[in-house]
């Protein structure tokens, strides 16, 4: 179709959902079997890499079960997890796990698009959008793929475009806050891989520039995921050796010399974004906030609040006036905020290396410290109703 006859082709939908990660394709669907027509873009071709979230932890297995999904991981062929080890400053601590799988975001991304699809989603990859207007009861949003343009006309758009908010943070009035320090993320896939990174584990490295994750997914490929500062990436030369070091630092072997392996960078993990108040944004998974997460706190987030907003702008579609943009991050908050607030404290003991230190000593003398602390993490929170 020419370029000029698509910009006057204007599409109608009820509820536009740009994103097609886990929280948008998790929206979408439940929004369509809700009754509502729903259109979902991404920019991306599916099925496609990413730096991280290959852990599935009890929270996130338990909202997809309470979806009717609960049965998805099994099917794709997930690794069940048992526990996580942690070495810090030349000491070890293994913990048990109460649940979780290990799933690759390449599988199971695209498990959940096809999912959407088959319960009503109209779905679009390869496709990007851009904000043009705001009209009384609608939003026009501009639709280009493949050197088609289009318009479409939603009464309601949620964006759940992750972390790097391309769509969102472009929107007039949203406001973009990194948090001050915030480190980057990072990652790789690796195969074959050094055989002490066992299956059914996830293995920490904490050095004094970052973290390393490492856990095998379902074709045995090692999945490598890290938050760095800044300026240890500068000065340990690039992503790769920046991981590397730390790993050797906690005597562990090296994954693959720079250029072997294709790392990934993300922007500053901490961050939220805060759109208008009253409009017909509503912002969902990582786009609305991110807090570094640490054995799939970050996925467990995406799908619980994929799967409440749902039930949320339906009520807006229905003309529930309460159920504003600002509403609804107000009971998002109250979702996913005290176990947001566990991992920005574990964050800041990790960035202190005596802490951390001290920490994984005790945890080695008594593992079952963190229990508390991994069923908090592990719950999932109040009714999406």
């Amino acid at each position: 179709m020419p370029t000029g006859n698509s910009e006057c082709r204007i599409e109608e939908t009820d509820v536009l959902v740009v994103g097609a990660g886990p929280a948008g394709a998790v929206s979408a669907r439940g929004l369509a079997l809700a009754g509502a027509r729903v259109l979902l873009v991404d920019r991306a071709r599916f099925p496609r890499w990413k730096v991280c979230g290959c852990c599935l932890n009890g929270a996130a297995l338990r909202t997809l079960d309470s979806i009717g999904l609960g049965g998805l991981p099994e099917r794709l062929g997930a690794q069940r997890l048992t526990h996580v080890r942690i070495t810090a400053r030349g000491r070890a601590a293994e913990i048990a796990l109460p649940d979780g799988v290990a799933l690759s975001r390449w599988r199971f991304d695209h498990a959940l698009i096809e999912q959407a699809v088959a319960d009503g989603v109209s779905a679009r990859t390869e496709t990007s959008a851009e904000w043009l207007k705001e009209s009384g009861e609608h939003v026009h949003v501009l639709l280009r793929a493949q050197g088609h343009v289009s318009t479409v006309r939603a009464r309601f758009v949620i964006g759940a475009d992750g972390l790097a908010a391309s769509f969102t943070r472009r929107v007039p009035g949203v406001r973009s806050m990194p948090a001050r320090r915030a480190r980057i993320g990072a990652g790789a896939s690796v195969d074959p891989a050094p055989q002490i990174y066992a299956r059914n584990a996830i293995h920490m490295a904490v050095g004094s520039g970052g973290y390393v994750g490492l856990v095998r997914v379902e074709d045995d490929r090692l999945n490598v995921a890290a938050a760095f500062d800044v300026d240890f990436v500068r000065a340990s030369g690039g992503l790769a050796n920046a991981a590397n070091c730390i790993l050797r630092e906690n005597g562990l072997p090296a994954i693959a010399a720079q250029g072997t392996v294709r790392w990934q960078g993300t922007p500053p993990l901490t961050r939220r974004h805060q759109p208008p108040p009253r409009g017909r944004l509503y912002l969902v998974g990582d786009a609305a906030e991110y807090i570094e997460p640490f054995t799939g706190e970050g996925m467990a987030w995406a799908l619980e609040s994929g799967a409440a907003i749902a039930n949320y702008v339906m009520a807006a579609l229905n003309g529930a006036g309460a159920a504003t943009p600002a509403a609804w991050l107000r009971r998002a908050n109250r979702l996913l905020g005290d176990r947001k607030r566990h991992c920005r404290w574990l964050a800041s003991i990790l960035r202190r290396q005596r802490l951390t230190g001290l920490g994984v000593r005790l945890l080695h003398a008594y593992p079952n410290l963190a229990t508390p602390y991994l069923r908090t993490l592990n719950r999932v929170g109040i009714s999406r109703g």
